[in-house]
């Protein structure tokens, strides 16, 4: 804690007070919020807020307007739920694979074999009526419908297991000086033979998809879900913030109301959908180099860091 600024990723007030202890000022701390509001909502609160001097918060769409002052989500493409592995390909290889495969023209979308792909884990969130909820909430709905394909981690997980997952979650968040509610359905196990487990391979499971629910953590953040569907040649059935004023255009997309009030008309307007022209949409979107940096995890970086570098330099130097 000798160092001029403090940068913390994800709000540690023990690093904060000691750093602070030393002498220092509030301007001379950053925060970087990695975690959403839905996972770690006290880091959002006012309090925290008022802390630091500089805060960035990647995906974060609350009070954004445009896409001049938006920090997009620090993509990468990840094989396996639970984090990166340095054997993962980039997201520009991913998508070289999918038009060398020719995963954008008609013809080849034809041939995937899952009709509707939901690719989300069974977490808990300390906040209601975030988007775990609403992902219960659909897998319940379409649990004996056969066109869709439920993978992910935590759906099939004894009573026991997911009361130690509640503990986990409700022991950090009440550490942050923040209550998380309580609800039973949470803990119900789900029975249904499209859920499939946990993904061996994202990508190999988002190929032979054509379309792909996608439920955001909560209604104010853009993560790496929609990405993944664009690369591998997915059509989304998108539900989460309006994406098309941070630049992801509105036809690349089939956008679903966060309460949910228009799913079944989405779901049977799907054989009606003009899917070579959400494809080629798609194609254009990350083929547009001013837009490169909401989906290429090396752009993503240099636009954070060169925001801390600036900060610091009209600060401290």
């Amino acid at each position: 804690m000798e160092g001029k600024i403090l940068i913390c990723i994800n709000h540690d007030i023990k690093s904060y007070k000691k750093f602070m202890n030393q002498g220092n000022k509030r301007s001379a701390t950053i925060l970087i919020r990695t975690e959403p509001y839905s996972v770690f909502p006290a880091q959002y609160s006012n309090t925290v807020n008022s802390l630091y001097g500089f805060i960035i918060s990647p995906g974060y769409t609350a009070n954004v307007t445009n896409s001049n002052n938006f920090i997009p989500a620090l993509f990468s493409f990840q094989e396996k739920h639970g984090g990166p592995n340095f054997n993962d390909p980039t997201p520009s290889q991913v998508l070289s694979n999918s038009i060398k495969l020719e995963k954008y023209t008609l013809a080849e979308w034809n041939k995937r074999s899952i009709e509707i792909l939901i690719l989300a884990s069974n977490k808990f969130s300390p906040v209601r009526n975030s988007g775990y909820d609403l992902r219960r909430a659909i897998v319940r709905m379409v649990k004996n419908d056969k066109r869709f394909h439920i993978y992910g981690q935590y759906w099939n997980l004894p009573f026991l297991l997911r009361i130690k997952q509640y503990l986990a979650m409700f022991r950090f968040n009440l550490k942050t000086g923040y209550i998380p509610y309580f609800s039973l359905r949470q803990f119900f196990k789900f029975q249904s033979p499209n859920i499939f487990g946990d993904a061996q391979s994202k990508s190999e499971v988002l190929l032979k998809s054509k379309f792909m629910l996608i439920i955001e953590n909560s209604r104010d953040s853009v993560t790496e879900k929609i990405f993944d569907a664009f690369l591998a040649g997915v059509i989304p059935i998108y539900c989460g913030p309006e994406l098309s004023k941070f630049g992801v255009p509105s036809e690349t997309y089939i956008s679903l109301n966060w309460d949910l009030s228009n799913f079944k008309e989405v779901i049977e307007s799907l054989e009606r959908a003009n899917v070579q022209s959400y494809l080629s949409s798609i194609l254009v979107f990350l083929g547009n180099k001013d837009l490169k940096i909401f989906w290429n995890e090396d752009a993503g970086y240099n636009l954070l860091t060169s925001k801390v570098d600036r900060y610091i330099k009209s600060n401290f130097y």
